[in-house]
């Protein structure tokens, strides 16, 4: 088998080792290599006769950036293929599609469908942006016999790594994002860093489960007794956490996003940081890496109640417009600093993976 071959199949090998039947691809630019990733998952599978269900977050699959003007690779939907897209995108798509569902739901290129592929050929993929909707997509596939469902994420977005949307993803990084592999290595690892948060201890599950379905922002003690906070959004809550929390505060459990604000009070108050923040999840946490690091360094911990499981990092070592790294050296630094998170790059055949991913989901 071809090196390069060897890659896509070892890519492929890792999603279905980790019994994952929805895969979410994520880039942390433009021009990643986010597309080319997917597009290698989409003939890998096919090679293994599997049934695919293919959609989107917003647009992709078009001929060219929309921002940059640029070439863009086009998605490949092999014969049998099922599609959920808008209708305005039928027209340009060259695989010939029967409609086998409509949806009812809307979005600016018109109604998402749901089809399947006649003919195998190049298509547009304009999916739906909500993640309920794309939830009820995914029961559509799974009902026409999609075995395995792929996402491809918009430009840079977060929600495409909410674990309701797709129980794993892959995440894409290149040369694109900064102008030296020191800068795209920090950018990649911190990111990283958000999509791997541990999941609380499950002694505490429950509790921020329900403070949290009640989109609530709370303090809980040792004993788990909750203090909810009169507050409308967790944005808003800086100045209420640094009154209410006291010596025997543990863990701080915010619904909703959380900014510098917010751990800026967690420093500011009596426990000086020393807390843990429970999040819903890794896409919540938008605050910078700085005070992130100040957090940690004072004692303080995040955790979430929904750990979003990233299975791999691919890498594209161009940019198009300049400032392209040497393939190799990109690959095994990044690999190194990843390290035990599986790193590839699927054009130049570089790749290595853990196939028992225990490690990494133990950290």
């Amino acid at each position: 088998m071809p090196e390069h071959k060897n890659r896509v199949d070892a890519l492929l090998s890792l999603v279905q080792e980790n019994r994952t039947t929805s895969l979410s691809c994520i880039g942390m630019a433009k021009n990643v290599g986010k597309t080319v990733a997917f597009n290698h998952l989409i003939q890998a599978a096919a090679e293994r006769s599997l049934t695919l269900g293919l959609t989107s977050i917003g647009r992709d699959g078009e001929r060219r950036d929309e921002v940059f003007l640029t070439p863009k690779p086009r998605i490949f939907a092999p014969a049998g293929s099922l599609l959920a897209t808008a209708t305005g995108t039928l027209s340009r798509s060259e695989a010939q599609l029967e409609i086998v569902q409509r949806t009812g739901f809307t979005s600016a290129m018109g109604e998402i469908i749901v089809g399947r592929t006649r003919t195998s050929g190049l298509v547009e993929l304009a999916g739906p942006t909500l993640i309920s909707e794309h939830q009820r997509i995914q029961e559509l596939f799974v009902r026409y016999g999609a075995e395995l469902t792929l996402i491809d994420g918009a430009l840079d977005r977060v929600s495409p790594a909410v674990p309701g949307l797709a129980q794993s993803i892959v995440l894409s990084t290149g040369a694109a994002l900064g102008q030296s592999i020191e800068l795209v290595l920090a950018k990649t690892q911190d990111r990283v860093n958000r999509l791997s948060l541990p999941q609380v201890a499950s002694s505490l599950l429950s509790v921020c489960s329900r403070i949290m379905d009640a989109n609530q922002t709370a303090l809980l003690s040792e004993d788990l007794t909750p203090c909810i906070l009169d507050v409308r959004h967790s944005l808003l809550a800086g100045d209420q956490l640094k009154k209410l929390i006291g010596k025997q505060t543990e863990f701080a459990v915010l619904s909703g996003a959380v900014g510098d604000g917010i751990l800026e009070s967690l420093l500011d108050s009596r426990r000086q940081g020393r807390i843990q923040l429970v999040l819903r999840n890794g896409a919540a946490l938008f605050c910078s890496s700085e005070h992130w690091r100040r957090f940690s360094a004072a004692g303080g911990s995040i955790r979430v109640i929904e750990p979003i499981r990233l299975l791999a990092v691919t890498l594209n070592p161009v940019s198009p417009t300049g400032g392209s790294f040497n393939a190799g050296e990109f690959f095994h630094r990044m690999s190194a600093a990843l390290a035990p998170l599986p790193v590839f790059d699927l054009v130049q055949s570089y790749g290595q993976f853990t196939r028992n991913l225990a490690t990494q989901e133990s950290k």
